[in-house]
């Protein structure tokens, strides 16, 4: 069962409140008011398996969506599997692992790179795009960070030509985007 928005809060948040019979303690999903594409058209097929994926991940972060992360359900599930690759560095950094990421550009680096390579892989087995299509797709949007120099986005670069390799011979990420196939396949979408 999927909770009733929250009232007063802008966006909704969308809690998890039970997975089948089971209670869930998971992440609150943030979603803006317009998700328009994602959710009357597709939620049954893709919103119950993202939602039982992102709550089994950890204990009520919140994740907050754009409108852009709801364009559509491959787009919504890749954002998800991204999120939940951050979800899982400041579990184990905590706060200087935050401070550290606004402020130095390698850590913001070795940060983003990891998570774009979960949504690429989220994307290339539910849509199929090509790896290097979408390691160049990854590299275009983090010149956006400012990461700095050439050297920060070389450790960008190295991070996901793992994950334009391992996804072109025919490999999965480990991970939030394996937590997200997995939940569909297990829910019969995938």
């Amino acid at each position: 069962m999927i909770g009733d928005p929250q009232d007063g809060v802008d966006p909704p948040v969308v809690r998890v409140v039970e997975v089948g019979d089971e209670p869930v303690d998971g992440p609150d999903v943030v979603v803006p008011d317009d998700v328009g594409v994602a959710a009357p058209n597709h939620w049954d097929r893709v919103g119950r398996a993202l939602l039982a994926a992102v709550a089994d991940s950890m204990a009520r972060t919140a994740i907050y969506l754009s409108p852009a992360a709801c364009a559509d359900p491959v787009t919504l599930l890749a954002v998800i599997a991204h999120e939940l690759g951050h979800c899982d560095q400041i579990a184990a950094g905590g706060l200087a692992w935050c401070a550290a990421y606004g402020l130095v550009p390698e850590v913001r680096a070795g940060a983003e790179a990891p998570c774009y390579a979960q949504d690429c892989a989220v994307i290339h087995a539910l849509r199929g795009d090509s790896p290097q299509a979408l390691m160049d797709g990854a590299l275009e949007r983090l010149l956006s960070y400012g990461l700095g120099g050439d050297d920060t986005m070389e450790l960008a670069r190295g991070v996901l030509n793992v994950m334009r390799r391992t996804l072109e011979h025919g490999g999965e990420l480990g991970g939030p985007s394996h937590d997200v196939l997995e939940a569909l396949r297990e829910r019969g979408v995938l």
